[in-house]
């Protein structure tokens, strides 16, 4: 039989307990319900009457470099995660033959992204309700991040601060030529915050039991010094390049 897979990214999303028991009850209910008439013609032809025997489940947290896996999220120990958490994710795996499998995956650099496959006859249409469900879920903790790591923010935002430099120092009446000669290392420092952005707002965020965790603070302490050196140098330039 014909197997469809799908990759997709989802929204950037702040990551806590409440959200990922949610997730876990349409992948424990819900998803086997999709596949209800399946799973049922499997159990007649094996008889076996345990609907768990073709249900394979899993959620996993990567701290640091360990990594642990659950039955379930309320397994999980602790009400907030630690601040080194690298990933977290869910997986079910349907029937013998295997006949669907979806991962979701919170990764702490990049994007949250679902990937499913299946061999059903309606494939392609259960893959993409799977999807639009989980993203439905995700939607309410869903932070702003996303702006920053957005394809046209980081191709314009290099681009703006020189812009806005030579725009300002056209509108004092600076040396055009000086202006214009100056930009290579205003144009790397514009990139140089952008990536310091890129850290301090990553697309997911987990709940941690303090607001400020040691990345976060490192993260925040070169955005500050980025944007330091950036003011600094066009304050410079200003004061430097003749009229």
């Amino acid at each position: 039989m014909k197997k469809f897979g799908i990759q997709k990214n989802l929204v950037s999303c702040h990551v806590g307990k409440p959200l990922l028991l949610q997730l876990e009850k349409y992948f424990l209910h819900h998803i086997p319900k999709l596949h209800r008439e399946a799973l049922s013609r499997m159990m007649e032809v094996m008889e076996n009457k345990n609907t768990r025997a073709f249900i394979k489940y899993s959620f996993s947290v990567q701290e640091g470099e360990s990594l642990q896996e659950y039955e379930s999220v309320n397994d999980y120990p602790e009400p907030y995660f630690p601040g080194n958490v690298q990933r977290i994710s869910f997986q079910i795996r349907l029937g013998l033959p295997e006949i669907f499998q979806a991962t979701l995956t919170f990764p702490r650099d990049g994007h949250p992204s679902v990937e499913i496959s299946t061999t059903q006859k309606n494939a392609e249409e259960i893959a993409l309700r799977v999807c639009d469900n989980i993203a439905n879920l995700i939607s309410p903790s869903t932070n702003k991040n996303w702006v920053v790591h957005h394809r046209l923010f980081k191709a314009l935002f290099p681009l703006a601060i020189p812009a806005i430099f030579v725009a300002l120092g056209y509108w004092r009446h600076l040396d055009l030529f000086e202006l214009l000669a100056s930009q290579g290392w205003v144009v790397i420092l514009a990139l140089l915050v952008n990536m310091t952005l890129i850290r301090a707002y990553p697309l997911v965020s987990f709940a941690t039991r303090r607001r400020i965790t040691l990345r976060k603070a490192g993260a925040w302490l070169l955005l500050i010094v980025s944007i330091a050196l950036t003011y600094g140098y066009l304050g410079l330039l200003l004061v430097e390049i003749p009229s």
